[in-house]
Formats: C-alpha cells, sequence, structure tokens
C-alpha cells in the first residue's frame, strides 16, 4: 500500500481480462460475492450512482454505506467514482471521497490500481483513513482469489 495524508492506493494482479475485473466492480451479485456487501445500487454510465452497504454484526457500528456518482466508467480500463460519502451508524458522515479503479491488461493478466483519496484531517477521518489501509489490501487479494477461481 502507498499512502500520503490523502490518498490510499494498493495494487494487484489479476489473470483475468480488464473488463473482468471492472465487471466485478460495478455488478452487484459479483460484488456480494468477493467484497461481502449485502446490498448494491449501479447505474453503469457517467453520472450513475454507485452505491454499496455492509451490514457487520461484530461492528459496533453495525450498518456501513459508500455511495458516490461514477465520474466515468469503461469496463476496458476504469471505473471513477466521485463524490462518495461514508457514513457508519452513530459516527459522522464523511466526504466527498473518491475511488480510481484504473486496469490495464498486460499480456494474459490485468494490473488494478485503485486509490482511495480525499481523505481530510482530525481523528474520524485518521480512524477512516487506518481502516482503508488496512481493508484494501485484503479487499484486492479477495477479488484476485474470487475472478482467478475456476469455474
Amino acid at each position: 500500500m502507498i499512502t500520503t495524508d490523502r490518498a490510499v492506493r494498493g495494487e494487484i494482479d489479476i489473470l483475468v481480462r480488464a473488463m473482468t475485473v471492472t465487471q466485478a466492480l460495478t455488478d452487484v451479485a459479483q460484488m456480494r460475492q468477493w467484497w461481502g456487501i449485502e446490498q448494491g445500487l449501479v447505474e453503469e454510465r457517467a453520472d450513475g450512482t454507485w452505491a454499496v452497504a455492509w451490514n457487520q454484526p461484530d461492528d459496533p457500528a453495525g450498518h456501513v454505506v459508500l455511495c458516490g456518482t461514477i465520474r466515468s466508467l469503461r469496463h476496458s480500463s476504469h471505473l471513477h467514482v466521485q463524490r462518495m460519502v461514508h457514513a457508519r451508524a452513530g459516527q459522522p458522515i464523511l466526504g466527498p471521497i473518491s475511488f480510481v479503479f484504473e486496469a490495464r491488461e498486460r499480456g494474459t493478466s490485468t494490473h488494478l490500481t485503485v486509490s482511495h483519496e480525499g481523505f481530510g484531517t482530525g481523528p474520524d477521518w485518521d480512524a477512516y483513513r487506518e481502516l482503508a489501509l488496512t481493508s484494501w489490501p485484503r479487499d484486492l487479494a479477495r477479488l484476485k482469489a474470487f475472478l482467478e477461481r475456476p469455474r
């Protein structure tokens, strides 16, 4: 993981086509399987809604929602979600933040880069940034395992 005060960035190589990777970032049924979301709504177009929600019973906050607007989507190369808010029950709503997913084919694999950007300052932002630092490596590994599993 690469990190700055305002962004967290991760990378991984996945042995599938770029289109397969970006579809796993926009298809709610697939996100349920690899990311563990409970609900989602994705309008696969510029200015469309991109929203996901988790129910985390082992977490005191319980429910988590990420919701934003798709700035740009090209299944062959990228997904940019902007004006996102991060909401947890009983916690301040944080935003705006953005996700930038870049998928570049390299031979028989795709190099995926995720940039989680827009972190603010203060204790709530520090906790959220730490959450991103610990969860992105795990989540990228889960995405890789999901996409590379035999079908």
